[in-house]
């Protein structure tokens, strides 16, 4: 299969070949799983199956096929005659996987610090219950040692 304009690149962030391809112009097909892609991935990914889950925005099959061990190479954009730019897709959910990752760690920290707010608050309120048990049997305790003097001065008078 012949490309207009293949180019290779060294990637300034990794020691891979960056292989793009100025197909701009080429419309994007549906995959049609031919398994070319997975054939010529460097790190035996396999593309087709990430293209499913980053399209479908599944991030736990996306964990699971391993997207982050994608090295972005761009290997499977030359190859897929469906056109498809794999790489482009990889880095945007890369980005989104990443994003959801930061929002469950997020979630996770909010949600331990409710569960100790709403202890806290537990012991807070059992603290003023005894507090106010405290009070209440000192108050019936005055009322009573004043009843009983009450008592005690009307029997003189």
């Amino acid at each position: 299969m012949l490309y207009s304009r293949a180019s290779f690149k060294r990637r300034s962030r990794s020691w891979g070949i960056y292989c793009s391809l100025s197909s701009r112009h080429k419309a994007e097909w549906p995959c049609i799983r031919c398994g070319a892609c997975a054939n010529v991935c460097p790190a035996r990914l396999q593309p087709q199956e990430l293209l499913i889950a980053a399209r479908a925005r599944d991030f736990a099959a996306l964990d699971a096929l391993g997207l982050m061990e994608c090295i972005e190479c761009g290997c499977c954009d030359v190859v897929c005659p469906s056109h498809i730019p794999l790489t482009e897709i990889f880095r945007r959910a890369k980005t989104a996987y990443r994003a959801h990752v930061r929002n469950v760690e997020l979630s996770a920290e909010s949600e331990q610090r409710h569960l100790r707010r709403e202890e806290r608050r537990r012991a807070e309120a059992e603290q003023t219950k005894q507090l106010q048990e405290q009070l209440k049997g000192g108050i019936e305790a005055a009322v009573e040692r004043a009843r009983r003097r009450r008592e005690r001065g009307g029997d003189t008078d």
